[in-house]
């Protein structure tokens, strides 16, 4: 007869463990989740499990309370309702980042050109390109490695995306003009970053956190060529840090009007996006 183990038992037990160590219980489900193979919903309904399982959860929860994120010990993290494996090169997408996929669809034509700055894992992309399939999107990144990933996730989930690496514009014509450019560009001050989490610190490329001296310098690189590559009419969204949201919208104002703020989750400036005025460029 298989020996059974009580699953409310491991809750029970890990519950306090992961509170010392500051770790949301729900990263405990995940790990539940993945060596089960259910639904995070069909826990509750979950009693018992085999020696096996008990054992292979146990060695997962122990990996996370040593540090290790629970994306990284599963090689994936959803996002918009998909798996996205998420590579050692690439920033691990944030929920809030969402948004910003969210405020595209909402504002761009249905067969929009799309121009990806900075595409990491390919989570923006790739989700745009499912929820809708008449957009045209290319997504770049300076990072070979992100573009390996994000070309992974591309197959996986049957995304039709051209790929090309670019250090922002770089290797992008000027005679090719685009509905929408998006980019959730690094942000975080250089000096700031040895302050943030240390599993930010330790698992996610400081490529994909450094924003420059003051967190603006992709921003400024963005904006002050952007004008180049859009259509008539044409969009810019961007995600932004805390408390940057007044600096990227002086950015902004020289050459695009319209210019609208959206928070996240927090209530945070986190999304701002722009219309290109009509007589510049």
């Amino acid at each position: 007869m298989t020996q059974m183990f009580k699953l409310k038992g491991l809750y029970n037990f890990y519950s306090s463990e992961f509170q010392n160590k500051n770790i949301e219980i729900a990263d405990l489900d995940w790990l539940v989740c993945e060596v089960l193979k259910i639904k995070r919903a069909e826990i509750v309904s979950k009693q018992e499990i085999t020696k096996k399982e008990f054992k292979q959860i146990i060695k997962l929860a122990n990996i996370r309370l040593k540090g290790k994120p629970v994306d990284r010990i599963l090689g994936w993290r959803e996002f918009y309702g998909r798996k996205f494996i998420v590579g050692g090169g690439v920033l691990s997408p944030r929920s809030e980042t969402e948004i910003l996929c969210e405020t595209v669809l909402k504002n761009s034509f249905k067969n929009s050109k799309i121009l990806e700055i900075g595409t990491g894992s390919g989570v923006i992309s790739i989700t745009l390109k499912k929820e809708n399939e008449l957009f045209d999107i290319i997504a770049t990144d300076i990072s070979s490695r992100a573009l390996r990933n994000a070309k992974k996730n591309a197959k996986v989930l049957q995304a039709s995306i051209s790929f090309k690496k670019s250090f922002v514009f770089n290797d992008i014509s000027t005679e090719e003009k685009f509905d929408v450019i998006v980019s959730n560009p690094p942000y975080i001050p250089t000096r700031d970053i040895l302050d943030l989490d240390k599993e930010v610190v330790r698992f996610d490329p400081k490529l994909a956190l450094d924003g420059g001296a003051d967190g603006l310098f992709f921003y400024k690189e963005i904006i002050e060529n952007a004008c180049k590559y859009l259509k008539s009419g044409g969009k810019i969204f961007f995600e932004i840090g805390i408390g940057q949201s007044e600096d990227v919208k002086k950015m902004l104002e020289k050459e695009f009007c319209d210019i609208q703020i959206i928070k996240d989750y927090s209530g945070i400036d986190r999304i701002i996006w722009a219309k290109k005025k009509e007589e510049v460029c």
